[in-house]
């Protein structure tokens, strides 16, 4: 409804801002729909089933009647102002192509911290340096993450069931305790203000709008204490998207049962 007949991934804007104040503009446009079935009648094609008895019209449907529900309960706007043509372009001025931003990919796609982090986890030796650091007489150590699919042998990731199970691995990380009498919300807190030296006791990593990632996934059997892990504070709408997004629909699209076996490739 909203791609098809609304036409949200239509609209060519030139910055992202505009692409997600498109979205909730549709948005409003949408709840009318919703609000109006019990007062649209139902104009349906000769090929079309009538509606269930009992049941209010689909907004597909609404929509197509909206214009009588418009005429029956009126507008509160005002007429509309005469207009006069603008300035156009000024003298000498050249027509370059603006740039254009896809709503399908400014919106559904924002993951590069997330991708960031996997690529910097898997990646030996280099991955010493993700947080928590692995010490060893004080010296930064190597961390054995498996899944990694660029790497021939690497021990796979496997999937494990239920939202408690992920919560209870979230666990090893996203603790909450007093520190020097000070609140600290786990690792992420700890590597935010390694980061940010200033911001230590004064500030969490949550009150920044970020959320705390951690890979391996805490989806997985990996994900459990006493296993090589890497976190970082990342920006909260790349998280929610990959974690409640993408990472259900790659579990859902291979079917992937409790400890089925996956590898993980980042692509820039």
């Amino acid at each position: 409804m909203m791609k098809s007949q609304l036409g949200w991934t239509a609209a060519r804007v030139r910055h992202p801002e505009q692409a997600v104040r498109w979205t909730w503009l549709l948005i409003a446009v949408y709840v009318p729909l919703r609000l109006a079935r019990r007062l649209a009648d139902d104009l349906r094609r000769p090929w079309e089933r009538r509606p269930h008895p009992g049941r209010p019209l689909t907004p597909y449907r609404v929509r197509r009647a909206f214009r009588h529900v418009r005429d029956r309960v009126g507008t509160p706007a005002r007429l509309p102002k005469t207009t006069h043509p603008g300035p156009g372009r000024l003298p000498g001025g050249k027509n370059a192509p603006a740039a254009r931003h896809h709503l399908g990919s400014e919106l559904r796609k924002p993951m590069d911290a997330v991708i960031d982090h996997i690529a910097d986890a898997l990646k030996t030796p280099d991955n010493k340096n993700t947080w928590p650091y692995k010490l060893v007489n004080n010296v930064r150590q190597v961390k054995t993450i498996p899944g990694n699919a660029d790497v021939p042998g690497s021990n796979p990731l496997t999937r494990l069931l239920g939202k408690k199970n992920a919560d209870e691995n979230r666990k090893k990380f996203n603790w909450e305790r007093q520190v020097n009498g000070h609140l600290t919300k786990g690792e992420c807190d700890l590597y935010y203000w390694e980061l940010n030296p200033s911001l230590k006791w004064v500030q969490h990593y949550t009150q920044a709008g970020l959320q705390c990632d951690e890979f391996p996934f805490a989806s997985t059997y990996q994900g459990k204490m006493g296993n090589d892990y890497s976190v970082r504070p990342i920006n909260g709408l790349q998280n929610r998207n990959h974690g409640w997004t993408w990472l259900r629909t790659f579990y859902s699209r291979n079917r992937l049962a409790d400890k089925d076996p996956f590898l993980v490739r980042t692509r820039s």
